[in-house]
């Protein structure tokens, strides 16, 4: 939804500035097929003025009149209103339609939304039928967003970064490519909030060839809070909570960023929020209020909150008694989502058979998952599979390699069994 509202006002704030007053001279106007005063009165319908109320049926009849009367922009708001059904029924293809209109007549929010379009689809809809989906075109997204790149179009830019970045085999040169058009963005006016946050990720992994920078990422997510990026907030509040790249540690101060974002939605902001407020931050609120915004976390899917609940379901914090069931469902979704402490958890209760069956073949798979994405303690468990052969078959080599692994990302106990097996072998 931030998209849409952004790539609205983007274009329909400067429409409406200087707008006429509602008047019925404007319908009047747009009874006659003036498609200006169709526009403008699709606009006023849809946000509304002191003697219209907002009626998105009646903004998308508007656009459509302006629309197939040629005007560019009512055929982008057009596009919008049929992609996100405002006041129409849901129609991305038909969406996709009207977007190439507009932008052909060189209006680049409108082949902005075409990209992304292409670039994620609308056929996980189910609710949605067939023949008015879109299908995934990666070629053509790409293709849409070069071309707005070569007209200096910021948002494309930060959009063309997150795909080179994202690729499955990512290159350096990706990496380094992807970084060059944020900092190209950097430099516009149009440059969005998410793409200051992405450029200050980079800084502060040092990807692309840029130097790590604490201070620099903490200067450019305060740029990106002022164009209303709540992510930002959420990612500043953990600099303030860890002292980096910041004067000083703030705790109190990490604490209200979380506060703010959580109370505006940010899933991982919740999880936090409801963390802070079992630390006491939130004086006169107590574990009931923390589970409520836990729960607002997980509804998002949110692997930490999904995690820390799944811990006090084993604990049995908040309920009658422990419930491991209820604690391997939510670590299970956590899990399915690549969250590694999870992972690692239900490989250590299928071995243990903890409040419910005991599974070497799932347990060796879950180790194995979260071995991958770099959980030490996983790589260390993974390895005493191989080597007892705990759902899988024996394998000494393997159980070294990951036994190495761990070591190297520093788990104590992997080390000293390494020594041990210098002179006791696995």
């Amino acid at each position: 939804m931030k998209k849409i509202f952004f790539l609205i006002q983007l274009l329909l704030c400067s429409a409406l500035t200087g707008a006429e007053t509602v008047s019925d001279s404007l319908r009047a106007a747009a009874e006659q097929g003036d498609s200006n005063a169709q526009y403008k009165l699709g606009n006023e319908y849809f946000y509304g003025t002191e003697s219209r109320k907002v009626n998105y049926e009646l903004a998308a009849y508007w656009y459509r009149k302006a629309a197939v009367g040629g005007s560019g922009a009512a055929q982008l708001n057009y596009g919008i209103c049929l992609e996100h059904g405002f006041g129409v029924d849901r129609d991305p293809k038909n969406a996709s339609l009207f977007y190439l209109f507009a932008a052909n007549k060189g209006i680049p929010e409108a082949e902005y939304n075409l990209a992304l379009l292409y670039l994620y689809g609308s056929q996980n809809d189910s609710k949605l039928p067939r023949e008015k989906a879109v299908a995934p075109d990666r070629s053509q997204a790409e293709q849409h967003l070069k071309n707005l790149v070569e007209k200096e179009f910021a948002p494309a830019m930060v959009e063309l970064s997150a795909v080179m970045l994202n690729k499955e085999n990512v290159t350096e040169q990706d990496r380094k490519d992807a970084v060059a058009l944020l900092l190209r963005a950097e430099k516009l006016p149009g440059v969005t909030g998410k793409g200051l946050r992405f450029l200050a990720d980079c800084y502060y992994g040092g990807i692309g060839g840029l130097t790590k920078d604490p201070a620099k990422t903490v200067a450019l997510l305060k740029r990106a809070i002022e164009k209303k990026d709540l992510d930002s907030v959420t990612k500043l509040a953990f600099f303030y909570e860890h002292g980096e790249g910041v004067e000083k540690q703030d705790k109190q101060k990490a604490f209200e960023l979380y506060k703010e974002a959580a109370l505006k939605g940010q899933a991982y902001a919740q999880y936090k929020y409801a963390e802070f407020i079992c630390e006491d931050y939130e004086k006169g609120k107590g574990f009931e209020y923390a589970m409520e915004f836990y729960e607002r976390s997980m509804a998002q899917e949110c692997p930490q909150a999904l995690h820390r609940v799944a811990l006090f379901a084993l604990k049995g914090l908040g309920l009658e008694k422990p419930d491991p069931v209820q604690a391997v469902t939510l670590l299970e979704r956590a899990a399915l989502v690549g969250y590694p402490a999870s992972q690692y958890s239900l490989g250590c209760m299928y071995a243990e058979g903890d409040g419910i069956p005991q599974d070497d073949l799932r347990s060796f798979l879950w180790f194995a998952e979260a071995a991958k994405r770099g959980h030490a303690a996983a790589m260390r468990k993974l390895a005493i599979c191989y080597a007892k052969g705990q759902g899988c078959t024996k394998d000494h080599e393997k159980a070294v390699l990951w036994l190495n692994y761990a070591a190297q990302a520093g788990d104590y106990l992997a080390i000293q069994m390494l020594e041990k097996n210098r002179t006791n072998p696995l």
